[in-house]
């Protein structure tokens, strides 16, 4: 059902009129005309009978022949206080029917909506005022007339399923509000708005051109009746609605329904603190949620990481959600679940969760053992280590970009490297640190660890992945090197090259290779295994080589090319099988190739032929 007005007694509480007196010139005309018209009922009921009146005189005075005219213009006009600043139109109760057939015959049944309206949140009607004693005009004001924003929220939801003879509720959901509105102002200004009617104004003008060219005071004047413009401030209503309660009851098959109450609190921003749902039964479940800004107080130092966040204006962070039970009224809380998240800074200056915690226990720990989240100074996060343990620690690059996730329990890490200015991942690593792995094809300016000549990058020559590969001098000032200095453990190096091994060497002589092939496109693949204690690779030669890699023994890497803007060009797998991608004139993928650049997979794509009659 569409939107109904809201009550007459306060829609149309008042007649509104409006007055304007000017005088502007114009060219010469002669006329006089009134205009009538009754106007419907805009009120939303029938007590008070709203009218649109609306009455023109026009004067039109011919003036003197140095080409100035007159008009005089008076408007009445007389409105329902919903025609100038109406209401939100929006749906109040909406119902959607369940059937088998299209005809609607069949029955399932139904689901009601409502939401909530002028009637759950009475509007804020403004007053008219008089603002001229001689005239005593009345202008509609557009003071704001509700709270826009609590108007349209789920009210309400019942659901029904027939059973051959009649319709039974099965289920409903009713929600609870509170407006808050905040204060119209900020930082001791008034947050205001203001709805201005000129009353009065003059002006002259010249026909003559040659007189309008010399842009004289003599030619152009303007003036204006101080104290003739109706001006009406208003106050700026904002705020926001809070969700307090929620009550779901389920209906057995006897009409008796099972209650689950949830209730909501807030904190001092507004942010969801605790979330309380209780069954038929009593049994309490809380969600907690705590935020740095509930420490502030506590810990207000230059140097907190609290503080910190708070003068990047990041009220929102929660730094901790814990799950407690109390099974039966009275009984103490128990701990069910809890995570932990703690914030510090990242080598870019921004703060981000360096490590989270999680609670481990195969069953409800009581609070007297655990106790609950502390505001001490400093805050206790972490006051019990035997229950909440450390899970995760992410450690950041230096565009403030994760790049290493370990878990901690899992003894795993994952490493990703960027390129492309940082917005695409072009190697996926794990059980290996960032500072441990080196990757590049040489398509993007990010070298990823290692060391090289921008100079002798190759551009548009076939190469093994993306358009662009490396060109090996055999000066060993301009060999590729890693960033790395020291090897601690066993470690893999690996690229493609174009040429035989004898066209390159590995530390100023020839390495061999622990695996050789295949080659491809007149591209060979070779692998070098390197032991504790040796000395990093640095590669000469007078080949090009394509899709290096450094990384431990043990680790597995998987790296991609990129089209920026368009996806994914090539993928190179743990066991350095290619895979390559093709689009279309649309950007759309259309081919999936192997290695040797047949089809694996192809896409087509088509459109629906528009119906026409």
């Amino acid at each position: 059902m569409a939107y109904e007005g809201v009550n007459s007694s306060v829609q149309t509480s008042a007649p509104l009129y409006s007055f304007i007196n000017s005088i502007v010139s114009e060219g010469v005309s002669m006329g006089i005309s009134y205009i009538s018209q009754n106007a419907s009922n805009y009120g939303g009921g029938s007590s008070w009978l709203s009218y649109l009146i609306t009455f023109v005189i026009q004067t039109i005075i011919s003036c003197s022949s140095n080409g100035e005219r007159t008009i005089t213009k008076y408007n009445f006009s007389q409105y329902a206080n919903n025609f100038l600043n109406p209401l939100p139109a929006q749906f109040s109760r909406v119902i959607v029917k369940n059937s088998s057939t299209n005809t609607l015959t069949q029955k399932i049944g139904k689901t009601e909506y409502e939401f909530t309206s002028d009637k759950d949140f009475t509007p804020l009607v403004p007053i008219a005022k008089s603002t001229d004693a001689n005239f005593n005009p009345f202008f509609f004001t557009q003071t704001q007339r509700s709270y826009n924003w609590m108007y349209g929220l789920s009210k309400s939801v019942k659901i029904y399923k027939y059973d051959a003879v009649t319709e039974k509720l099965v289920k409903d959901i009713q929600n609870f509000y509170i407006a808050k509105p905040e204060s119209s102002s900020h930082n001791d200004v008034a947050l205001t708005s203001c709805n201005c009617t000129p009353v009065y104004l003059d002006s002259k003008n010249y026909n003559d051109y040659t007189l309008m060219r010399n842009n004289t005071d003599a030619n152009f004047t303007t003036a204006s009746i101080p104290g003739q413009l109706y001006v009406d401030f208003c106050r700026v209503e904002s705020g926001r609605a809070e969700l307090y309660k929620t009550v779901e009851n389920i209906y057995n098959a006897n009409g008796d329904p099972l209650a689950t109450t949830t209730n909501f609190e807030y904190n001092r921003y507004g942010l969801l603190s605790a979330q309380k749902t209780t069954d038929s039964k009593e049994k309490l479940i809380n969600k907690k949620i705590y935020y740095y800004n509930d420490f502030f107080d506590f810990v207000n130092r230059p140097d907190n990481i609290y503080t910190q966040l708070w003068n990047q204006n990041r009220i929102d962070v929660p730094i901790a959600t814990e799950l407690w039970q109390t099974k039966t009224a009275g009984a103490t809380e128990e701990l069910l679940s809890s995570e932990i998240v703690e914030y510090g800074a990242v080598p870019n200056g921004d703060y981000r969760p360096l490590n989270k915690y999680l609670f481990e226990s195969s069953i409800p720990v009581s609070k007297d053992i655990i106790h609950e989240f502390s505001y001490t100074n400093p805050p206790q996060m972490i006051r019990n280590g035997s229950y909440i343990k450390l899970k995760q620690q992410t450690i950041y690059n230096t565009s403030g970009i994760a790049a290493q996730i370990n878990d901690v329990q899992k003894n795993k890490k994952t490493t990703t490297l960027f390129a492309y200015d940082n917005q695409y991942p072009v190697a996926a690593v794990t059980n290996a640190n960032k500072d441990e792995v080196a990757y590049t094809s040489f398509e993007a300016a990010e070298k990823n660890n290692w060391q090289y000549d921008d100079a002798r990058v190759v551009t548009n020559t076939p190469c093994v992945t993306g358009n662009k590969c490396f060109q090996l001098d055999w000066n060993y000032n301009n060999a590729i090197k890693t960033t790395f200095t020291n090897i601690t453990k066993p470690f893999i190096l690996s690229f493609w090259a174009n040429n035989t091994s004898s066209a390159f060497t590995i530390n100023g002589s020839s390495f061999t290779p622990v695996v050789s092939g295949p080659t491809i496109n007149g591209w060979t693949f070779y692998q070098f295994s390197f032991a504790a204690g040796a000395l990093t690779p640095a590669i000469n030669g007078g080949c090009l080589i394509d899709e290096l890699r450094w990384y431990p023994k043990n680790a597995r890497m998987v790296s991609s090319t990129y089209d920026p803007g368009i996806g994914k060009k090539s993928e190179c797998d743990i066991n350095n099988q290619l895979m390559y991608y093709e689009y279309d004139g649309m950007g759309r993928l259309q081919y999936l190739k192997d290695v040797y650049k047949n089809i694996l997979k192809a896409y087509e794509y088509g459109y629906q032929i528009p119906i026409t009659n």
